[in-house]
């Protein structure tokens, strides 16, 4: 899948903002480029082919397969692909079977920013090695984050891409402001960025998708 040049990513997920998410992530990235994503098994097993990525990401739940499954194809027919099943929430069964099919690593898509890109890179260099932090293999019982009916304009508008500024303008709010809503959002959302902001808005449903 290439030795040489940038890090290729595709990201495989059903939610559009995890897609989202992830190409945020790898956009901010240096030696990093998203190559596509893919919310299907089919879409993905096409686009494999098409576009040669170094690494996938691959969410669990995809509506024609099982990401696990599909992760499985993919080894067995790209096997120097770097493989990586993005968990919603820690599952100790579900990191031992990504170990057993020869999965690249597992982690959750709430892990940080730096977590996430040092997981693409080791599974760029060394897609045979099985990793996944400790804390996958707990499972801790989180509240869904609450938000005011301003919080979810103010997390609408960051899903569109809308710069702090930006936001300001569309809520008639003063920048100073809507640098707190945004601070106050991320707090709730446990999240340090945007991506993980969309990360979390993906898995919990905080928002419609369209």
């Amino acid at each position: 899948m290439g030795d040489s040049g940038p890090i290729r990513v595709l990201a495989i997920d059903d939610h559009e903002l995890a897609r989202l998410g992830m190409a945020w992530l790898v956009a901010h990235g240096t030696g990093l480029t998203l190559v596509g994503t893919a919310g299907s098994a089919r879409q993905a097993l096409a686009m494999v082919e098409r576009t040669a990525p170094t690494v996938a990401t691959v969410g669990t739940k995809l509506p024609d397969l099982d990401g696990l499954e599909l992760a499985g194809i993919l080894r067995d027919r790209y096997p120097h692909l770097g493989l990586i099943l993005v968990l919603a929430e820690p599952d100790p069964a579900q990191v031992a079977a990504a170990a057993q099919r020869g999965l690249s690593a597992a982690v959750a898509r709430t892990a940080s920013a730096a977590t996430l890109t040092a997981t693409l890179r080791a599974a760029a260099a060394d897609p045979h090695t099985f990793r996944a932090p400790g804390e996958l293999l707990r499972a801790p019982a989180r509240p869904t984050p609450r938000l005011s009916p301003r919080e979810r304009q103010v997390l609408a508008l960051l899903v569109e891409g809308r710069t702090q500024a930006e936001i300001a303008q569309a809520l008639h709010i003063s920048p100073a402001t809507a640098k707190t809503h945004v601070a106050r959002l991320y707090t709730k959302l446990q999240a340090r960025n945007r991506s993980q902001a969309l990360l979390t808005t993906a898995r919990e449903g905080l928002l419609p998708l369209h």
